[in-house]
Parts: structure tokens; sequence; C-alpha cells
């Protein structure tokens, strides 16, 4: 506004691919993944990786700027000793604990929104044990952009799921 004139102004925004949609003034990514180290998505967009020892970290980096806070990991068996997850925050790590090691086969399925724990289908809440630093009881979160994932108990795969970042 200058003086008692007005103009037409727009803003345009640069996108990734996949492409940027609003709604109410909120724009979100349609679904992107930026992945470091030897992580692969498959076709439902799951992070994949293999564990190659007992103790291995991955680096994994989200698009958005909020903690993404609806992830799922399953965790495939057998695993050499009970399997756990940690994410490297500022605050600490957050993560779970299972209590036994898988038998090949099994598969472990922790849903952080949800708030689900199933062993091969069955509800198994009971087995997981949270890291004291979590907030309101989550089992796991990724934060905004880098994050570091430590995966414990070298199972035979763990697919992390996580939906779109708000921005």
């Amino acid at each position: 506004y200058a003086g008692d004139s007005t103009r037409m102004m727009s803003i345009e925004l640069d996108a990734l691919d996949p492409y940027w949609y609003g709604s109410w003034g909120t724009l979100a990514l349609d679904g992107g993944y930026l992945l470091n180290d030897d992580e692969t998505l498959d076709s439902s967009a799951e992070v994949i990786d293999s564990p190659t020892s007992t103790s291995h970290e991955l680096s994994l980096d989200t698009l958005g700027t909020a903690a993404v806070e609806r992830v799922r990991i399953r965790i495939s068996g057998p695993s050499l000793v009970a399997p756990s997850i940690e994410v490297v925050t500022p605050d600490g790590p957050v993560g779970f604990a299972f209590a036994s090691a898988l038998t090949a086969g099994q598969e472990l399925e922790v849903d952080n929104f949800g708030r689900t724990v199933l062993l091969d289908g069955v509800a198994r809440r009971d087995a997981l044990t949270i890291r004291a630093a979590n907030r309101n009881g989550e089992f796991v979160r990724l934060l905004a952009r880098a994050n570091t994932v430590r995966i414990f108990g070298q199972p035979t795969t763990v697919r992390i799921l996580f939906p779109p970042t708000y921005l």
C-alpha cells in the first residue's frame, strides 16, 4: 500500500518434486525423503535399513520444519539380542527397547501415533520400555531435518515410515 493506491502482488514458491499444495494457508510436502548412507525407499515410501552390527547408526533427513510424531517402525527378525531404537535429539535420545530378541520371521511394529506395539499382529505394549526422556509417553519421533537413528540388536531389516511433513 502506497498512499491511496493499491496494486496486486503475487508470491511464487519454488518446489521440489513431488509437488506442493496449499490448504487454508498451510503448505505441505506431498511426500519427500532425503536419504543418506545406504537407505532406500520402497513402493510404500518406507525407509529401509539392514543393520550390519549390533550397534548400527543411520542418518535420515526429513523435509520440513517440525518434528515428525507420526512414525511407524517395523523390525524384522531374527535379531541377535532384544532390538531397540534411539533417535538422537538435542535433549538426549528418545526411543524404545523391546523385551526379547526376535526369531526368524517375526515382525515387531511400533506405531508412535497410535501408541500400539504389535508382535506378529498381537498386541505387546507390555513388552516395550520407552526411554525416560521421551515426552508424553511417545515411543519415538523424528526431528525436523537431520536425524541420527541408532539401531541395536542387529535385526534383519528396519523399516521407518512417516507421513509428509508440514512446514
